[in-house]
């Protein structure tokens, strides 16, 4: 398994390896609309699917392309303007994240398969601990709330705060770089 950030850099290096076994592209950056198609065409997931448009698009292009896309939803714990996502630092506002939650788990193309989060970077593991739990609260919510989807699957920080994320796993936290270190591929 690989990953890119960028859908057009992701594009070349697919199409350099495009004959090599048993290898799957996870997309974990940002998705702008222009290069939606580019990411349903090359890409085997979607970390970071954080608005509805986008998540329009998908279904229309996986459609087109006769396809499910498995996605993890991105959400903004923090509150931190420079991060995407859904808004999600308020506990009490997750029931206004059900509506578009809702239509995306109902559309066809794509399979939400859980969430994905960033939190502030902090070498300190305990600035992001909070971040964390509220992360396993938001997915426990949306278990019962929205059962047609598994919402199994967390993703959430970065190599700083590893030993963190190490206690907290179930199934795998972190970046898809620690995560590709465990040896798993499961998608």
């Amino acid at each position: 398994m690989f990953w890119r950030k960028l859908p057009r850099t992701g594009y070349e290096k697919i199409e350099t390896l495009k004959d090599a076994p048993n290898i799957q592209w996870h997309m974990i950056g940002h998705i702008q609309s222009r290069k939606t198609e580019l990411v349903c065409r090359y890409f085997d997931m979607v970390h970071s699917l954080d608005r509805l448009k986008i998540a329009r698009l998908m279904n229309r292009y996986c459609g087109e392309l006769k396809r499910q896309m498995p996605v993890l939803l991105e959400v903004n714990l923090s509150g931190e303007e420079s991060k995407n996502g859904w808004d999600a630092w308020e506990k009490e506002r997750w029931e206004l994240l059900l509506e578009p939650f809702a239509e995306i788990v109902a559309m066809d193309n794509l399979k939400v398969m859980g969430l994905m989060s960033m939190p502030p970077l902090s070498t300190n593991p305990e600035t992001t601990r909070p971040l964390y739990l509220r992360l396993r609260q938001l997915q426990s919510f949306l278990k019962a709330e929205l059962p047609a989807a598994a919402w199994d699957e967390l993703s959430i920080g970065t190599s700083f705060d590893i030993q963190l994320r190490s206690k907290k796993a179930q199934p795998w936290f972190g970046s898809v770089r620690n995560y590709l270190a465990r040896g798993q591929n499961k998608y």
